[in-house]
């Protein structure tokens, strides 16, 4: 397990170091229970994090990520129900060491005032990138 965990963490760092985007394959746990999975491209380089969905037909949100020496973190919001005015906004945790992820999701109802957070947490696991173009 640890010469799994520190091959990992070399893989990851050399690719920081050259530059090139890291994707990765994550999966959490929702609070009925169900796998919710979605991909992530990091590029520290720019800054920049696509999250895409494997679910809602592969949604994809580009937005800019925080790069700490323990986390990357990011979020984006989506606005659902027109006649309720809703906003959903997911906020994602990845740990550089152990690649686990929380994800933070809050759903506001303005029309009732009223919110509901739910804290779902998994893991991620890098995607190798086979044959670049």
């Amino acid at each position: 397990m640890k010469k799994a965990i520190l091959s990992l963490l070399i893989t990851s760092i050399s690719s920081f170091a050259y530059g090139e985007p890291i994707y990765l394959s994550c999966k959490v746990i929702d609070d009925e229970g169900a796998a919710r999975t979605y991909t992530v491209s990091l590029d520290k380089d720019t800054r920049k994090i696509t999250h895409t969905s494997t679910m809602e037909g592969g949604r994809a949100h580009n937005v800019e990520g925080f790069f700490s020496p323990e986390t990357i973190s990011y979020k984006y919001s989506v606005s659902r129900g027109l006649s309720l005015r809703m906003m959903q906004t997911n906020t994602y945790s990845i740990n550089r060491a152990d690649l686990s992820v929380v994800n933070e999701r809050r759903l506001e109802i303005f029309k009732t005032n009223q919110s509901h957070v739910d804290i779902r947490t998994g893991t991620c696991e890098i995607i190798k990138v086979k044959g670049k173009i």
